[in-house]
């Protein structure tokens, strides 16, 4: 196999050098020699070919599947890396803890419905259609500021939560 002009045993010699001299020598026997033919074989182990299969496709065993589309986060708070540990740059860390969770369950329930009402009903169809989708996840975050807009109660604690710029 050829990669480039240099064949698959010139690029496993160079690999393996140790020197810059020793790097020379087999570029500069690579220059001179006869190119590999299509009789030259490369083998890739099964290890390999997983790996290579693994950066294609994004399924249940790849972090990446499990993300969240970027205009999602904005709905959420800060939360702390340590255990226990608190943000204290967070504007929300001093307010009222019922005030915070009657947001975060308004927020829950317009997202459960939300997701329903858009046929997102698993991470699969979540990463496909709002991640993926880029068209489709601009019409659902539409679709969720207006819901958010239409909650009168919700539009009430979205400034004591620090949450106005939602609204813009």
């Amino acid at each position: 196999m050829t990669i480039g002009s240099v064949s698959a045993s010139t690029v496993s010699t160079l690999l393996g050098a140790r020197n810059s001299q020793a790097v020379r020598q087999a570029y500069d026997t690579a220059a001179t020699s006869t190119p590999a033919t299509s009789g030259d074989k490369v083998s890739i182990s099964e290890a390999g070919r997983s790996a290579s299969r693994a950066e294609r496709e994004i399924g249940p065993d790849n972090v990446e599947f499990y993300q969240i589309a970027p205009w999602m986060a904005d709905y959420g708070f800060i939360v702390s890396t340590k255990l226990g540990g608190k943000y204290i740059d967070d504007p929300t860390y001093g307010i009222d803890r019922s005030v915070r969770a009657e947001y975060s369950q308004r927020i829950e329930d317009i997202t459960r419905q939300l997701m329903q009402d858009h046929g997102i009903k698993d991470t699969q169809t979540h990463y496909e259609k709002l991640i993926l989708d880029k068209e489709f996840s601009e019409m659902v975050r539409q679709d969720m500021l207006d819901r958010v807009k239409n909650d009168a109660r919700l539009v009430e604690l979205l400034p004591k939560v620090g949450k106005s710029f939602l609204l813009d």
